[in-house]
């Protein structure tokens, strides 16, 4: 921290300073004097200094930083790979539900078309069997019907008794006018209902 001259007993006064510190105020020597180039030397190397610290610490500051961006980016390419991944995955499912939609649409269209086809067909069938000769067997509900004849009147179409057919026992008894349902052909097997209700239900 200090420039130490010796001095020489031949050309220097006995009061000529032993040493000078580089904060000395410059002002006490002269222009001429040989310490002012000494002072602004030691004040460029102190200054100069202080700035390579400021870098050596800005330059880790932003090492550091581009560090945690670099493992950022890492970070975000490897999530954008999963989405991409995800995204045609998705993509695929959603062009297989689309074809299979069409496919179930079409099918679905067709079979209605189909199955308009097959109840005009089975109505016309019906009206055929109106009033055919019938003999309930099979019946397990009401297991003393079964050997009852009667005549068919109808084919439901509808409710609970879809696809049975719904016959006129013959009179037998004090059973008047007994109408029963049964799920058979011609032939007349199915079930029978309860002998106290008018439809045989």
């Amino acid at each position: 921290n200090s420039i130490k001259f010796t001095q020489s007993t031949d050309s220097q006064p006995s009061n000529f300073p032993q040493s000078i510190s580089a904060n000395d105020n410059p002002t006490r020597s002269s222009p001429h004097s040989p310490l002012t180039p000494l002072i602004t030397l030691s004040t460029i190397l102190t200054t100069t200094h202080h700035y390579h610290q400021t870098t050596k610490t800005s330059f880790r500051t932003s090492h550091t930083l581009a560090l945690q961006a670099r493992e950022r980016t890492q970070k975000a390419q490897e999530a954008l790979r999963q989405a991409q991944a995800e995204y045609e995955h998705a993509k695929t499912a959603e062009e297989y539900a689309l074809s299979e939609s069409e496919r179930a649409t079409k099918e679905k269209e067709e079979m209605h078309e189909h199955v308009d086809y097959v109840e005009g067909q089975v109505r016309s069938f019906s009206r055929k069997m109106r009033d055919r000769r019938v003999q309930l067997t099979g019946l397990k509900r009401n297991e003393r019907w079964n050997g009852r004849r009667g005549k068919i009147v109808k084919l439901v179409m509808e409710g609970e008794d879809f696809g049975r057919w719904k016959v006129k026992l013959d009179k037998v008894g004090f059973d008047y006018g007994r109408s029963g349902i049964c799920s058979g052909s011609g032939s007349g097997n199915g079930r029978g209902g309860d002998p106290d209700g008018v439809d045989g239900r």
